[in-house]
């Protein structure tokens, strides 16, 4: 009964990210907050420690579960085990009913698997180690922050049909500024950085524009006002794929857009990040989206521009409200913080 309630509550504050997610179950008798449950399945491997990193309640944004399986990588790696992505058994909000690109797991959807062994194995071994599902201690939330991202994220491979899908698409390279803009239910979503208005993405995309004599801009938003807004006020100048869109609440309260909606998204996003690494300079906000665009990158960027607004209060009914009450407001007064940091190449 405490459970159910819990959940219904983790449901409502989540509802203006996700819908359709119903209580979740833990395998394996996991209960929430395990550290380190030890099991054992069989006699396979003896001399071996797998650790299986799943991440709790169906997950959270695509590249937010990449800087978690990073992050436990690391910790993997740390101690010897062997690192085993389980998105199969442990579900995100990007698995789908049925089999992609020949895999359940929803990590296998999009990369290559870390290792040989396969989950079938793993669960007829001796010595399983799960972490706790949850962000481990220790570790920034920004992939760019975390110490030996660079180098694990060059191991960790993107499969062939995302290649295929990424190189399929249009072109970017240095005479792009690279947009990426993130606004809806970040603004909602306690202890969250806030995204950028309207009016900065406009002067800020002006401004990187003339300074670095620049003609285009690739943006990357699941906001289509963000798009037309840019378009009027630069036409012809303006680039994106076609990923999915909406103008009011957010993609991934409209789980059943589409055929493989759930995959898609995570297969857009990914193909967009890919793109907005190879632009000249990036504008952006707080978001992993960028932070991993950033990473891949890997120092080349001309300019970092991002624009900071301040953060969200923790209060968890109170932050659904805060960003429309002071977004209208002076900075002196309370208002966003709209401070504007340009990091330029060495």
């Amino acid at each position: 009964m405490i459970r159910a309630l819990k959940n219904r509550i983790k449901e409502y504050l989540n509802k203006d990210f996700i819908s359709n997610v119903t209580m979740y179950d833990y395998p394996f008798d996991l209960k929430k907050g395990d550290m380190l449950y030890v099991r054992s399945f069989g006699n396979k491997n003896p001399d071996k420690k797998f650790y299986i990193i799943w991440r709790d309640y169906y997950g959270a944004g695509f590249f937010s579960n990449y800087a978690f399986v990073i992050a436990h990588i690391l910790i993997a790696k740390k101690n010897n085990f062997i690192p085993i992505i389980d998105f199969e058994n442990f579900k995100t909000i990007y698995n789908e009913k049925e089999s992609i690109n020949g895999s359940e797991n929803a990590w296998n959807y999009y990369f290559e698997r870390l290792s040989d062994y396969s989950l079938e194995e793993v669960y007829g071994s001796k010595n399983v180690l799960f972490c706790n599902g949850g962000f481990p201690n220790g570790f920034s939330y920004n992939l760019t922050e975390i110490e030996g991202a660079n180098q694990l994220s060059k191991e960790i491979k993107i499969n062939k049909t995302v290649e295929n899908f990424i190189q399929s698409s249009l072109k970017t390279d240095s005479t792009y500024v690279g947009v990426h803009f993130r606004g809806k239910e970040q603004n909602l979503a306690s202890h969250h950085p806030f995204g950028p208005t309207y009016k900065q993405l406009v002067s800020n995309t002006k401004m990187l524009l003339e300074k670095y004599n620049l003609s285009k801009i690739f943006i990357v938003t699941e906001d289509l006002k963000a798009i037309e807004t840019l378009e009027k006020k630069f036409p012809k100048a303006v680039f994106y794929t076609n990923s999915y869109r909406t103008k009011k609440g957010n993609a991934y309260k409209e789980l059943e857009a589409r055929k493989h909606h759930r995959y898609l998204l995570g297969l857009e996003i990914l193909r967009d990040a890919h793109l907005l690494s190879q632009c000249g300079g990036i504008l952006h906000s707080d978001s992993n989206v960028n932070e991993y665009a950033r990473l891949i990158n890997d120092h080349q960027y001309k300019f970092q521009c991002e624009i900071k607004n301040g953060f969200n209060t923790h209060h968890p009914i109170y932050s659904k409200f805060k960003y429309k009450l002071i977004k209208y407001l002076p900075q002196q007064f309370g208002g966003l913080l709209n401070e504007v940091i340009i990091k330029e190449k060495a």
